[in-house]
């Protein structure tokens, strides 16, 4: 009997604890592509000229932008491209902005390229981008899909709340959800 009641105490623990310790999921859908964005979201606002919306979880103090554009309205789509080609010229177009002078002189590297399916991922390190003391580091994934080149970005504005094996893990999270 005292067997008995000790398996139902542990199934209704195992299950509340399963409960309390689920972890939550945002949903947003941009321009047909659904994103799950691991933890609470909150939409701050859209970027015009970018086309990137912008999402705050400010539990954890991170932003991510997040940009669905149809990749023809880029002045470097070809119709001969590959999705790997495209996705490479995304990166460079963007690489080659950041690391010019137009205003704040960045530093790119890549961080990550996967074959299947493919993407790479990179990051942008700007020295007193936000101020004369601040430092700022934002990883992006670029991608393809369904006629459409992805970007997705981690912003840590500076404050470093994650090691680079994690924001990789993250990004790679959302995008292979």
């Amino acid at each position: 009997m005292n067997s008995m009641r000790n398996i139902k105490f542990l199934i209704i623990f195992i299950l509340f604890s399963s409960f309390g310790y689920s972890q939550s999921v945002t949903s947003v859908q941009i321009n047909g592509e659904l994103f799950e964005l691991p933890g609470k979201w909150e939409f701050v606002t859209k970027l015009k000229e970018s086309e990137q919306y912008h999402f705050s979880n400010k539990k954890k103090d991170l932003g991510i932008m997040i940009s669905v554009r149809i990749a023809s309205n880029f002045d470097f789509f070809d119709k001969s491209l590959s999705e790997q080609e495209l996705v490479e010229k995304f990166y460079n177009w963007e690489a080659d902005y950041w690391t010019e002078d137009y205003g704040v002189k960045a530093e790119v590297s890549e961080v990550k390229r996967n074959p299947d399916p493919y993407y790479i991922i990179w990051k942008l390190f700007a020295k007193n981008a936000l101020d004369n003391n601040t430092d700022i580091t934002n990883y992006f994934l670029y991608s393809y899909i369904n006629n459409n080149l992805i970007s997705i970005s981690l912003l840590d504005n500076g404050k470093k709340n994650m090691p680079e094996k994690k924001i990789i893990e993250f990004l790679e999270k959302i995008y292979l959800q």
